[in-house]
């Protein structure tokens, strides 16, 4: 039973981000709006983190003041699951964003520390291939040990 459990992780994990991300967005409009500056704007670019590909991402940094106390928050962009990460949004993030800026960003009132500067679209085709690739796991976990012959329960 234990060898199903990464893949159940990896399927309520995304679900999870998923229906967050639906909750957050419908709400998103109605959050507090504060002035935030933008402390650090650059590209993170790691070759190592995964052998496959490479990841890009955009690291904005920006603090601001809510109810009398002041944040610094690393989440510009309200978004759901992604398998991976797009070059070219995390780019365009980055020239919109520069360090100095003054931008408006949109507070989660219950909890101050996670701000957003925008939201973005959902990333179909990662909420689509994510149960598939867990439940693929769980398929090639299942079948390697019916033929070796042990049994999973």
């Amino acid at each position: 039973m234990i060898k199903f459990i990464v893949p159940f992780i990896l399927i309520l994990s995304g679900l999870f981000e998923t229906v967050m991300y639906f909750l957050l967005r419908r709400r998103f409009q109605y959050f507090p709006v504060v002035a935030t500056e933008i402390i650090e704007s650059r590209l993170f670019d790691d070759p190592f983190t995964n052998p496959w590909r490479r990841v890009y991402e955009a690291r904005i940094k920006f603090k601001y003041s809510f109810r009398g106390k002041d944040y610094i928050s690393e989440t510009p962009v309200l978004r759901g699951y992604t398998l991976w990460n797009d070059y070219d949004a995390a780019w365009e993030l980055l020239r919109k964003y520069k360090k100095g800026d003054i931008v408006n960003a949109h507070v989660v009132p219950n909890s101050p520390d996670l701000a957003y500067l925008e939201i973005a679209t959902l990333h179909k085709p990662s909420a689509i291939l994510m149960p598939f690739v867990a439940f693929g796991y769980i398929g090639v976990v299942w079948g390697y040990f019916y033929i070796v012959g042990n049994h999973l329960f």
